[in-house]
């Protein structure tokens, strides 16, 4: 159960919002279908490249070493760079005009996905949609980027420089505020690793360099990464129907920005 915006207070304001809440999720929902719906349309022998078929038309061709999107379709755009992300990793190279740039910046911010492009103006277009995104996308994006990690870094420990990325992974498997408070008791520990084991489903430590810089260091215990992924990927997606429905997240959500 999500709480009502603050100007939410009559019955017709209410019915307004619950209206507007359905509709995002039917048209949220109508993307995953047209995705889910794809299909290999052929396979070039010579070339290698496979063509995806979506909403009855070819849509997106793999070509091994590039990702090609055929029209401006939005469900198309996502499974392209899906797509993109999944093979290439979270950096990666986006051309054409600069309509399409915008476009696909656009789409990068408000699904909430993590990357990074090579192409500066490509970069800058990202910058400025994201300017005008609101905490829970940026905060979506930002889960996407564990879950990728998570999906693509095969060793069991994983590295996190940054602690808000620490919490919001821990966030996935227990309330917010618990998160912190770990993250907390590890920060102020005497020892020389201190560590915690979350839920049985990994191990946290807090890993001190020389020069006093500190990491967190994930260990997940074995059979326990899907799992986990699947907690992230959910979280991730709460999060991304919460900004598409411009709903407040619960209180403990909102504390694992």
């Amino acid at each position: 159960m999500r709480g009502l915006p603050p100007d939410c207070d009559s019955g017709t304001d209410w019915a307004d919002f619950a209206q507007q809440r359905l509709a995002a999720q039917q048209e949220q929902q109508a993307i995953a279908n047209q995705i889910a719906a794809t299909r290999i349309w052929t396979i070039n022998r010579k070339t290698g490249d496979v063509s995806y078929v979506l909403n009855g038309r070819v849509s997106v061709i793999d070509r091994g070493r590039v990702v090609t999107v055929l029209n401006q379709d939005e469900a198309a755009v996502l499974f392209g760079l899906e797509m993109a992300i999944h093979k290439y990793g979270s950096r990666i190279a986006c051309s054409r005009s600069e309509e399409w740039k915008r476009m696909v910046a656009m789409c990068v911010v408000s699904h909430g996905i993590f990357t990074q492009f090579t192409d500066p103006d490509m970069q800058g277009a990202l910058h400025q949609q994201q300017l005008l995104a609101n905490p829970l996308q940026l905060r979506a994006a930002r889960l996407h980027s564990i879950e990728t990690r998570l999906r693509t870094e095969e060793t069991e420990d994983l590295i996190f420089t940054d602690e808000a990325d620490a919490r919001r992974l821990l966030s996935s498997l227990q309330p917010a505020a618990q998160s912190r408070q770990f993250l907390e008791i590890l920060k102020v520990s005497q020892q020389p690793e201190p560590k915690a084991n979350v839920g049985g489903n990994l191990t946290i430590t807090l890993v001190r360099s020389s020069t006093g810089q500190q990491a967190f260091r994930v260990s997940i215990h074995e059979g326990k990464r899907q799992e986990i992924i699947d907690r992230v990927a959910q979280l991730r997606q709460t999060v991304y129907l919460s900004s598409r429905n411009n709903f407040r997240m619960l209180s403990n959500e909102r504390g694992g920005r």
